[in-house]
């Protein structure tokens, strides 16, 4: 099989997914924490969390339990924590 006999972009998937994770490497890397919402919660992962992500080919993934969520149609927020809500009634 030589160039012209190839699928044009197929490496493209995986390039995007390796660069996905190693942004949120990176974020969790400088402290910062990482918000996944889904249609019925939203999980907050900080930067003690970072061995929970893992690439392949197929995407990115997040361990839940001992399985894994794949994370490729995710919405992911990049945040700096959680803000402290004040008490209406604190003075």
């Amino acid at each position: 099989m030589n160039n012209s006999q190839m699928k044009p972009n197929r490496f493209f998937q995986w390039q995007q997914y390796k660069r996905r994770f190693a942004e949120i490497q990176a974020h969790l890397g400088k402290g910062g924490s990482i918000l996944i919402p889904t249609c019925t919660k939203a999980t907050l992962y900080r930067p003690k969390h970072a061995a929970m992500f893992k690439v392949t080919r197929s995407g990115v993934f997040v361990q839940r339990g001992k399985a894994f969520d794949c994370l490729n149609f995710s919405a992911i927020r990049f945040t700096w924590g959680r803000k402290q809500r004040q008490s209406p009634h604190s003075g």
